[in-house]
């Protein structure tokens, strides 16, 4: 049987469709590291705003309500201690990305392919993430009363993988490049924003947050529980809350203080 050769003409058709797919992959892959940029850019007047509105709500509240500072401050520095969690791991994604040419908070190399899972996915970081991510969420949905804003929040930095063959950080920046993977971080941080604000606004509008129950301040007396009034008897009638006899000659028995 002779052995198939394939003519020049159908070999330069086949070369040209490699070329061409090539080509194409090449600009797929451009416009994709340029959309990532543009959400990035997007995201990140929005998180300037979230955190200027939720100091002011945070200002407003010390001010006209004193009693929930102690709650205010709390939240403000569980949601600082995962936005510098976050900012890190950026900080890391352009050191590894970069390397001799690292600058802090600009990014060279977006379409670096190994940065974002180098950062990750070693030392536990991503895992360490979603962690904290799941306390905070925790955190907040227990000051809720509201089943509307617990779902809510709920909703915000979803850390719950698509498939069971993957964790979430596997699933999440393991074929991320450099820059998406920023911008990755930078809707979390958003997100994270958003759930302050709305715990921030549950307290303003004094609906929705979950109070325990009212206990004496220390070093405060306490009101005496109210006594049921007492009978009377058919010669006595109540003088400053308290039963006091009428005499035969109609006057009350003393000692009367009117």
């Amino acid at each position: 049987m002779s052995k198939y050769v394939m003519p020049p003409r159908q070999k330069m058709i086949n070369l040209i469709y490699i070329i061409l797919i090539a080509i194409l992959a090449i600009h797929i892959s451009k416009d994709a590291i340029e959309g990532y940029d543009i959400i990035s850019n997007d995201y990140r007047p929005q998180i300037a705003q979230l955190q200027t509105y939720n100091e002011e709500l945070r200002v407003r509240l010390e001010q006209e309500k004193p009693e929930v500072t102690g709650q205010v401050q709390s939240v403000k520095e569980k949601t600082n201690a995962i936005r510098q969690e976050l900012n890190d791991l950026k900080e890391n994604i352009i050191r590894t990305a970069d390397k001799d040419e690292y600058q802090s908070g600009i990014l060279k190399n977006r379409d670096n392919e190994k940065a974002t899972p180098d950062v990750l996915l070693s030392n536990k970081r991503g895992n360490n993430l979603k962690n904290s991510i799941a306390t905070y969420k925790q955190e907040m949905e227990s000051m809720l009363a509201g089943d509307a804003q617990k779902k809510l929040v709920s909703s915000y930095m979803n850390i719950t993988p698509q498939t069971d063959n993957a964790s979430w950080e596997e699933e999440t920046f393991s074929h991320l490049t450099a820059n998406a993977g920023i911008t990755m971080l930078d809707k979390m941080e958003m997100e994270l924003l958003s759930c302050e604000k709305e715990v921030l606004l549950a307290m303003t509008n004094g609906t929705g947050i979950q109070t325990s129950e009212a206990t004496p301040e220390a070093g405060k007396p306490q009101k005496e529980a109210e006594k049921e009034p007492a009978e009377l008897s058919d010669n006595q009638i109540f003088v400053n809350g308290v039963p006091t006899d009428i005499l035969t000659d109609g006057t009350l028995k003393k000692p009367f203080v009117q």
